[in-house]
């Protein structure tokens, strides 16, 4: 069972990179966008058209695959202080069973974004600055909850099998800080 969850371990991890990649150019876009609308204010006297509007969706796609990659590599600060005193089985139930409400609460918010997609499409709505349709903007924000909640599902698969499972269960607590 170890070496399936290993084996699972390097795609997901991979996916997720591929996505934090992402992430990483739309933060230095961020950066130097912002950068040069600041510059061109102050000693110009001229803005960059729909930077708000820009910096608003990357920011939003930045965030979720950050945390879908942090998720893969176990990055994510466990607070054990309480379930770090029960037993070894209901110890790993109660982080089973956050893990799977985690991913529900990800997974509601990701439909949600799905939905926000088609109803802006629907309505043919755009951004009030530099007339982006919504639907595109909302698809990347949806795209990058999507693969943070695939990401948070397997972790939550893992946790299940974890409570069945000592070797998968000292796996994944060996991940807890």
């Amino acid at each position: 069972m170890i070496k399936t969850f290993s084996k699972i371990d390097k795609v997901v991890l991979w996916a997720t990179r591929i996505f934090a990649i992402f992430s990483f150019v739309a933060i230095i876009f961020m950066m130097v966008f912002i950068t040069a609308d600041v510059v061109g204010r102050t000693f110009f006297n001229t803005s960059i058209k729909g930077t708000y509007e820009i910096v608003e969706v990357a920011m939003g796609t930045s965030v979720f695959t950050a945390l879908a990659y942090t998720e893969a590599m176990h990055g994510h600060v466990h607070v054990t202080l309480i379930i770090g005193r029960f037993p070894a089985k209901v110890r790993i139930f109660f982080y089973a069973l956050t893990s799977l409400l985690t991913t529900v609460l990800i997974g509601v918010a990701a439909y949600a974004a799905i939905k926000q997609v088609g109803i802006s499409a629907a309505s043919n709505q755009i951004t009030a600055v530099m007339k982006i349709p919504y639907a595109y903007l909302y698809s990347m924000l949806a795209a990058s909850m999507i693969v943070f909640c695939i990401t948070l599902a397997y972790t939550s698969v893992k946790a299940v099998t974890a409570i069945f499972n000592s070797d998968v269960q000292a796996e994944v607590e060996s991940h807890w800080s």
